[in-house]
């Protein structure tokens, strides 16, 4: 959340020695993308990345996922267990525990960025 793939960039050598490494941007996060639908759910976000693979000619995945990239992994290992081979989740966000208050103030100005019309534009 807030952040893009270049978060990784440190990751991707070592993980494309063994692996075939695809840094997705999640469209409407901390990059440059311009949703022309954003996604506002958890299902929403299932049939973007489904879309993205599929486009993309994979059938099953290696998935890592951290923070936000957790959780979202999760879901999707949920959702299409078929569709991954295996899942890596490093610090999943409110995947194993509810998201204590004391951490919600970080994505209010997320969500005031969101709604903001400049994103609606």
């Amino acid at each position: 959340m807030l952040a893009s793939a270049m978060s990784w960039y440190r990751n991707v050598d070592a993980l494309s020695q063994s692996y075939r490494v695809y840094a997705v941007d999640v469209i409407g996060e901390g990059n440059k993308s311009r949703p022309v639908k954003p996604i506002t759910s958890l299902d929403d976000f299932l049939q973007w990345f489904t879309e993205v693979i599929d486009g993309l000619g994979i059938d099953t995945l290696y998935l890592a996922g951290n923070s936000y990239g957790g959780f979202t992994g999760a879901y999707y290992a949920m959702k299409l267990p078929e569709r991954i081979r295996k899942l890596v989740l490093i610090g999943p966000a409110a995947t194993i525990y509810k998201m204590r208050p004391f951490y919600t103030h970080m994505f209010i100005p997320k969500a005031i960025y969101g709604f903001s019309p400049k994103y609606l534009v």
